[in-house]
């Protein structure tokens, strides 16, 4: 006898005898209906679980020996406790499990399944359910044989008990709220269905499992993803199964085709409850849904060819999120034809629901909706297959998407959004700026239309010059922008663009002249935003032809410095950007080197505003920042646009704003005019200043008569020189070089700009606005510190605007007041004496105006809401007494005004330095008497062996 069967025998004459009490007492107990206790029954049920676990073998006789009293107690399942039952339960999954396994016959079988029916349709605590599922996972995993075979049976009784089967399982998932019940008995219902062979049995459970498995897959209910997948596979194999082409292949009957007729609706209803689904966060989700999809779109394509649509959609939307199997199965399926036609359907019917979907406030919708359609149209590009109609519809409809937005987006108010980029960044020149115009989307909007562009690389092609027009022109900037500058990261060849079927134009052609449409459009109610798309559209432009754009600055200059001009500030920062990138692109060292290049038709450009009644004040702010960005080089340009200025201001003095405008532009002419010396007049600088008197000492004697015999000398030395040289050469006559003084030398341009600018101010010093006054005071100082070094020319200028300037020192703004007296002390330090008799004829009313302002500081002083030096009577007063200060170091006195100035500030010269450096100027004996008289400490002199006394005035 073979050992290893004798020592199985005794393994198995071991399992009997350990058995074998065990279930004689459990047989009593359960015989004992009437008078058992429930402790006992539980107990024994214990130790025969114990021994099933631990007996060394457990075979098919084993088995039926053991169930033989188990049968008992599972007869009284309905009265037992549920404790006993669930030990019961376990004890038969044992048995199932190491015991019977496949080789319990059909009648067990059959019994085995009516008993866990019947136990699973009742409602049970989780405890209990969750042995009662574990036994039947078993029984269906061990007797799968059995079950198939038996369900195979067409007889009312096998397809009621597996329906029952079924539709239990179906309402634990449902209805449970325990997830491991849901997901035991999704996967006794994946595997329950598995087994069932009978296609009939199938088609008629088909519509309910469906049904009731999309309620269960259907939101917002939150199932877990182990629930989700297999109820998932379910359908699937469901589906496979009972309509996949191979098994319909001899279903040719009418009343087949009705019913897959009738099946395919329901299943097109429960399919289109999961779509949600597609979004789910675990893999194991996605991945079930895509071999749904394939079962649908490649197993039972004929039956199913009405979820056909709805499934592409399933695969496109797990594609979109990276899910490779997907994206696989997608590639592999649009190589059939219809499965390709139907994809590009979907593709234009997604496309033209495109703007729509954008417009809606669901973000998270659209933006899946986009990926969805990106995710579609990469699988049919990648097919091989011409696709230029679908990518037309796509250009259309991301055109279509652009502009719907706009029109429903409220326009954003100019607030700086921008990085804040001074004038002194554009003069630097540079590298390119890193710098694009307002994004006139929000974050989201824009993220998904690129998307949408970065799908399709053809889409840089511009096909019609006018396929892209819109009202505000900023869908179509926003179009062509993206357009070319995919095309210039992509570096792709630009050949292909054409404007019509005749005349092949460049893209680059294209979009300047829509940015210069955009930009010279005189609307007052355009878009910044789409003006500053056009500003990047220019310098994309300019980046690609580098020195060859240079050309196009003629049309594309002045619009792009012209919006230095603007109120706006994100659009006059955005210009600021444009100039820079542009002026490196063409090579240029910097923004104002571009401009002074091309500074003649920028001038010219300015002036025609000026003459043709433009009361805009853009072109006056157009030239002060244009003076900002070039300085002193383009002032030679300006000749002309002087007259032109003061022509306006004649004009138009009625529109405060223009005229400040005006004004600000001259000030800039006169600053840059006047900040290289050179440029006004190549002469030293005059200095007026007086020094104190030097007293004559004993020992300086000797050198001023050394200095008075030097002539004597140098001419008797001459004498000798000639008397010595050569007699011929003596006698010849000698030709004197004529003078260079006697021609006067003429002023440069610059210097006569200047001095018409401050000429020409004097007329408008009576203007009603106090800020222009005093920024035309501003202008007389600034010009008559640098006009001055012209004494032919800038005397008699003086002469002109004396009376003017001098009426501004009484004027009742104090700001006004305050410049009249820089003005003052401009022309005292340029004009010096000259303005000596002027000052006489005005000093009553300045030695009036004086008291007047002390008096008032004085009162603001003592009064107790006084504000101290930062009153404007207080300012007003020490503008005063430094106007005189200047007026003595620089401009000759009479006597009698000399009195007045000891008068007015002889009180001050001991508190303010200044004032008594003036005043030792003026008379330092008059200085020393009062500030004597003031107990004033002036320091003694110091000799050596000498001390000076004391010296007090009586």
């Amino acid at each position: 006898m073979d050992p290893r069967l004798q020592l199985s025998q005794k393994a198995r004459s071991a399992s009997f005898q350990q058995l074998k009490p065990i279930c004689i007492n459990l047989s009593e107990i359960a015989l004992q209906r009437e008078t058992r206790a429930s402790k006992e029954l539980v107990t024994a049920l214990a130790t025969l679980l114990e021994g099933l676990e631990n007996v060394p073998v457990l075979d098919a006789k084993l088995a039926d020996y053991a169930f033989f009293p188990l049968s008992y107690v599972m007869r009284d399942a309905a009265v037992i406790p549920a404790k006993a039952l669930s030990i019961a339960l376990q004890c038969l999954e044992i048995m199932i499990r190491r015991g019977w396994k496949t080789e319990a016959d059909s009648a067990l079988t059959r019994e085995f399944l009516v008993f866990l029916t019947i136990q699973l349709s009742k409602n049970q605590q989780d405890d209990l359910l969750l042995a009662l599922l574990a036994c039947t996972e078993t029984f269906v995993q061990y007797m799968a044989s059995g079950i198939s075979e038996l369900c195979t049976k067409a007889s009312k009784e096998n397809s009621a008990v597996t329906g029952q089967l079924i539709d239990n399982l179906l309402r634990i998932i449902k209805d449970s709220p325990a997830n491991e019940i849901q997901v035991a008995a999704a996967r006794i219902l994946k595997s329950f269905i598995s087994l069932l062979k009978d296609r009939s049995l199938l088609r008629m459970f088909l519509p309910g499992i469906a049904s009731q498995l999309s309620n269960v897959l259907r939101p917002p209910v939150k199932r877990t993803y182990r629930v989700l997948s297999m109820t998932i596979t379910t359908l699937e194999v469901l589906a496979q199964a009972t309509l996949s082409d191979q098994s319909l292949e001899n279903e040719t009957t009418d009343e087949d085709k009705s019913w897959r007729k009738a099946t395919s609706t329901q299943l097109l209803v429960a399919l289109s409850t999961i779509i949600p689904l597609r979004y789910h966060e675990r893999i194991e989700v996605l991945d079930a849904l895509t071999t749904l999809c394939m079962t649908v779109l490649d197993d039972c394509g004929m039956a199913l060819e009405n979820c056909r649509s709805i499934m592409l959609e399933t695969l496109c939307a797990i594609g979109s999120q990276a899910e490779p199997n997907a994206r696989v199965a997608l590639q592999r399926l649009v190589v059939d034809n219809a499965i390709y036609s139907s994809l590009q359907e979907s593709m234009f019917k997604w496309l033209r629901a495109l703007p729509r979907k954008l417009e809606s406030q669901d973000t998270q919708a659209a933006e899946r909706y986009v990926a969805l359609i990106c995710e579609g149209y990469r699988a049919l590009r990648e097919s091989a297959v011409d696709i230029m109609g679908l990518e037309r519809e796509l250009k259309q409809a991301i055109w279509d998407s652009a502009r719907g937005l706009l029109e429903v987006s409220k326009r954003p108010s100019p607030v700086d959004q921008l990085p804040d980029l001074s004038v002194r960044d554009l003069t630097l020149g540079g590298s390119i700026a890193q710098f694009k115009a307002p994004n006139p989307f929000n974050s989201s909007q824009l993220n998904m239309l690129e998307k949408l562009f970065n799908a399709a690389p053809g889409l840089t092609k511009i096909e019609d010059g006018n396929e892209y027009i819109d009202d505000s022109g900023l869908a179509s900037m926003w179009v062509l922008t993206r357009s070319l500058s995919n095309q210039i990261q992509a570096d792709i060849i630009l050949q292909d663009f054409v404007i019509d079927a005749t005349a092949p134009v460049h893209l680059l052609d294209v979009a300047l002249n829509r940015a210069l449409e955009v930009l010279t459009d005189d609307a007052e109610d355009l878009d910044y935003r789409a003006q500053a798309l056009a500003l990047e559209l220019i310098t994309l432009v300019a980046q690609q032809e580098k020195e060859g754009f240079q050309t196009s600055l003629v049309d594309t200059l002045f619009p792009m410095v012209e919006l230095l001009g603007t109120s706006n500030s994100i659009l006059r920062q955005c210009a600021i950007v444009a100039l820079n990138n542009v002026s490196n692109s063409c090579g240029y060292s910097g923004t104002g080197d571009m401009i002074v290049r091309n500074g003649d038709y920028l001038v010219n450009a300015i002036a025609l505003k000026f003459n043709t009644f433009d009361v805009s004040p853009q072109a006056g702010q157009v030239l002060v920042m244009m003076l900002e960005l070039s300085g002193p080089a383009l002032i030679p340009y300006l000749d002309d646009l002087i007259d032109s200025i003061f022509g306006a201001l004649a004009a138009y003095h009625g529109y405060p704003r223009l005229v400040e405008v005006m004004f600000s532009a001259l000030a800039a002419i006169v600053k840059h005019g006047s900040s290289n010396s050179s440029s006004i007049m190549n002469r030293a600088s005059i200095k007026h200043t007086k020094q104190i008197p030097i007293l004559l000492q004993v020992s300086a004697v000797p050198a001023i008569l050394d200095d008075l015999r030097k002539p004597r000398r140098q001419n008797e030395e001459e004498e000798m020189d000639m008397s010595s040289g050569d007699a011929k050469t003596a006698l010849q006559p000698t030709e004197t070089p004529p003078s260079e003084t006697d021609t006067p030398e003429k002023p440069p341009k610059v210097y006569t700009m200047v001095e018409s600018v401050v000429r020409l101010s004097q007329h408008y010093l009576t203007h009603q606005e106090p800020y222009l006054r005093q920024r035309l005071l501003e202008l007389v100082s600034i010009g008559c510190t640098s006009l001055s070094r012209n004494e032919e020319q800038f005397l008699p200028l003086i002469n002109d605007i004396w009376p003017v300037v001098i009426r501004r020192l009484y004027d009742g703004e104090a700001v006004v007041v305050l410049a009249a007296m820089q003005a003052l002390i401009a022309i005292f330090h340029g004009a010096g004496d000259f303005v000596s008799t002027r000052i006489q004829d005005e000093w009553s009313h300045i030695k009036s105006f004086f008291y007047s302002c002390e008096a008032k500081a004085k009162a603001e002083r003592k009064g107790t809401g006084g504000r101290g030096m930062f009153a404007y009577t207080e300012r007003i007063f020490e503008g005063m007494v430094d106007m005189l200060v200047e007026l003595i170091f620089h401009v000759r006195v009479t006597l009698d005004i000399e009195d007045d100035l000891f008068a007015m500030l002889g009180p001050l010269a001991s508190k303010k330095g200044n004032v008594r450096d003036a005043l030792e100027v003026l008379n330092a004996d008059a200085l020393w008497l009062i500030l004597e008289a003031n107990d004033f400490d002036l320091p003694k002199p110091v000799v050596d062996g000498f001390t000076f006394a004391d010296i007090h005035v009586v």
